[in-house]
């Protein structure tokens, strides 16, 4: 029974020792462990802000791409309203020179009547000459800037303006024609 006391207090000394022992050993341990946990949480925090940068600059070139995309975006459909305009301008000088031909062409039409038509003509085209001011608008910066709705406002003013010296033109050319042909009928 003494051997067996003695042995239970050798054990329990042993183990008080180990745990005081291991409680002591433990603290730098920890210690280590935690500066490492810091040191790898730095770590990470730095690279978060690295990455975090480098999002940044990749966000702000992304801005600077969608920005310069509907730059194009507008600059192509102007292109493409414009061309649509010129074609028409197209049109109506072709009326113009047309027409201008036409009246020479035309039996028993008088000088002064030929000049009058040639006149009217003259005034449609001065007065169509706004209708490239506005085109040259379309084609600037501020036309580039503008909005679809003001864009596709001032194309309907070009468009409408346009029609109308169309028709102007081809009235008077008409009437030009139907007045020969009743002057022509009424001398015979």
């Amino acid at each position: 029974m003494k051997k067996l006391i003695f042995f239970l207090i050798l054990l329990t000394s042993i183990a008080l020792t180990s745990r005081g022992q291991g409680g002591v050993v433990s603290a730098p341990v920890l210690e280590s462990i935690e500066t490492a946990n810091k040191a790898t949480l730095l770590k990470q925090l730095a690279e978060g802000i690295k990455q975090t940068g480098v999002l940044s600059d990749v966000y702000s070139k992304l801005k600077q791409s969608v920005e310069l995309y509907y730059k194009v975006s507008n600059a192509l459909k102007t292109a493409d309203v414009v061309t649509n305009a010129i074609d028409k301008q197209i049109t109506l000088v072709n009326t113009c020179s047309a027409a201008l031909k036409d009246i020479q062409r035309v039996k028993g039409a008088s000088t002064t009547s030929i000049q009058r038509v040639r006149r009217n003509i003259a005034t449609v085209v001065d007065s169509y000459k706004s209708n490239i001011d506005m085109l040259r608008q379309l084609i600037t910066e501020d036309g580039l800037r503008m909005d679809d709705g003001a864009r596709l406002q001032l194309v309907m003013e070009i468009d409408d303006k346009t029609a109308e010296a169309t028709r102007k033109v081809r009235s008077y050319q008409s009437n030009f024609e139907a007045a020969a042909a009743a002057k022509l009928i009424l001398k015979q």
